[in-house]
């Protein structure tokens, strides 16, 4: 399962966080998710019912490409997967992310970004 991490510690500047309670099952680090119009990720894995960060916007993030074939160029305009996860160029049926901060060539698993999850704001 595709993933993101951050780079910088929470508190640091450029990091929008959001406490949150974990469901019945926990959750994993780097997990990505949706809500309404806001995507985040887990910033530190939680167990059932307990309180975890959300991660919200970072200056600097690492991101599990969709495809490690693609090659991204820095400022390239990142999407990610709404189906498999994944950072992507395709901005068709998936979810606005960020900025690439330098490129990702052809296969590298991994991409280094500015995350923005709040869509719409």
């Amino acid at each position: 399962m595709a993933k993101m991490f951050l780079n910088d510690l929470p508190g640091d500047g450029g990091v929008v966080q959001a406490q949150s309670v974990a469901g019945s099952n926990g959750v994993e680090k780097g997990i990505v998710s949706k809500t309404g119009n806001v995507v985040s990720f887990v910033f530190a894995s939680a167990k059932a019912n307990r309180v975890y960060l959300e991660i919200k916007k970072a200056n600097r993030v690492i991101g599990d490409k969709l495809n490690p074939a693609d090659s991204f160029a820095k400022d390239d305009v990142l999407y990610w997967s709404s189906t498999t996860g994944g950072l992507t160029k395709t901005a068709t049926d998936n979810w606005k992310v960020g900025v690439c901060l330098a490129a990702s060539p052809a296969n590298a698993t991994q991409a280094e970004f500015a995350f923005d999850g709040m869509l719409g704001v």
